[in-house]
């Protein structure tokens, strides 16, 4: 679910910034010292950016960049990947991530998860509320004739195909 970065100038996320616990180092020939680490939490307003990307209907795996443009959004960097958003109805590419689990969530609308496992084709039905975590490296395709909204902790890189195929495995 990586395929935007169209709206990566559009995000509108408010910083904040926290100052963590207090650490001590000591030194043997010094007396100890106190450094305090600040860091930065990164907040979303997921129903503005949901709002922000246009509804790709009739997607399919072979759709174009210019088809996909404004339906995809990368909401901010997340460990080794980064948070996306998606706002489609149709068929997507097979895709996966060598380099970790894909965090799913459903916001709106259904969709059919499908994943090539080793014990062949699993699909999984998932509505608005629900998340899974797609497995590292496993192909995995979603399916929503009626649209979905999907936000996703996208590791990278992502590996898509382009073709339409019943299993993504037959092209390795």
């Amino acid at each position: 679910m990586d395929e935007a970065t169209d709206n990566l100038g559009n995000v509108e996320a408010n910083e904040l910034q926290i100052v963590a616990p207090t650490r001590t180092s000591v030194s043997l020939n010094s007396p100890p010292t106190q450094r305090v680490e600040a860091s930065m939490i990164t907040t979303l307003d997921l129903k503005a950016e949901f709002a922000k990307l246009t509804m790709l209907k009739n997607r399919t795996p072979t759709s174009s960049e210019a088809e996909r443009k404004g339906a995809f959004g990368r909401l901010a960097p997340y460990r080794d990947g980064a948070i996306f958003t998606a706002k489609f109805a149709g068929t997507s590419a097979w895709e996966r991530h060598p380099q970790g689990d894909e965090i799913v969530q459903i916001v709106d609308g259904a969709t059919t998860l499908h994943l090539m496992t080793a014990e062949g084709r699993q699909s999984v039905s998932l509505s608005s509320g629900m998340v899974a975590i797609v497995p590292r490296n496993t192909w995995h395709q979603f399916e929503a004739p009626d649209g979905v909204c999907v936000m996703t902790a996208t590791p990278q890189p992502t590996e898509h195909l382009s073709v339409d195929v019943e299993d993504p495995r037959t092209m390795e």
